[in-house]
């Protein structure tokens, strides 16, 4: 996040960075991760079977929890501005994406809320270090200026999740 060049938005990441790791999951499921686990790198065949999952580059090994954390915040409004809530073609409640994924994989995932917070820290991060690049012209990107104002959202709803999480506890 350094370089976002807004001190609110630096402050507020480091808080929920903190917050993070200081209540992750002491023992989560680890293996291999996408990264970026999220409708737009999901093909799907006619009858809705995915079929593939493209876009690997930032795969990584470490919590398999990211991935679903990821894609529940993708679709779900509450971490975005109102402003890019309406350009959202996909939207989906989060519990109705982990009762989904935990019947189909049969694996229950410790803490989702937590993940869906690392989801928001992660993205609220690489939203503000992007949308500095486009400010200073060294990448140009309106998907990141139309962003922008999401960045706080995202680490405001990080907090929250934790709460929540803490609060299920």
């Amino acid at each position: 996040m350094t370089g976002s060049g807004d001190a609110a938005w630096l402050a507020a990441g480091r808080s929920l960075r903190t917050c993070l790791a200081d209540d992750a999951p002491t023992n989560p499921r680890t293996g291999l991760f996408h990264g970026d686990y999220q409708t737009n790198n999901i093909l799907f065949a006619e009858r809705e079977e995915v079929v593939a999952v493209v876009d690997w580059e930032i795969a990584g090994l470490g919590p398999q929890g990211l991935d679903l954390g990821w894609l529940m915040m993708m679709c779900d409004p509450t971490c975005w501005h109102s402003g890019y809530r309406e350009r959202m073609r996909v939207t989906a409640r989060p519990r109705e994406l982990l009762r989904r994924y935990e019947a189909t994989s049969g694996i229950r995932v410790d803490r989702p809320d937590w993940y869906q917070a690392l989801a928001c820290y992660r993205f609220g991060a690489i939203a503000a270090y992007n949308y500095r690049l486009h400010q200073k012209k060294r990448r140009v990107d309106e998907l990141y200026a139309a962003m922008a104002p999401s960045v706080d959202v995202l680490f405001r709803r990080g907090g929250q999740l934790l709460a929540q999480s803490h609060d299920r506890l």
